[in-house]
């Protein structure tokens, strides 16, 4: 539960830096899942 919880804030905050920065793509990148890549692509657009 703690981690779904981490996952929905870092994907609130890359969201914001899109709209901060005016970039419309991002990456989430997860290293620490247990000796597994996590990755995810976001695009935000206006």
């Amino acid at each position: 539960m703690k981690q779904e919880l981490l996952y929905k804030d870092e994907v609130y905050q890359i969201i914001n830096y899109l709209k901060a920065t005016g970039m419309e793509v991002g990456l989430l990148i997860n290293f620490g899942s247990k000796g597994k890549l996590e990755w995810k692509r976001y695009v935000f657009s206006k």
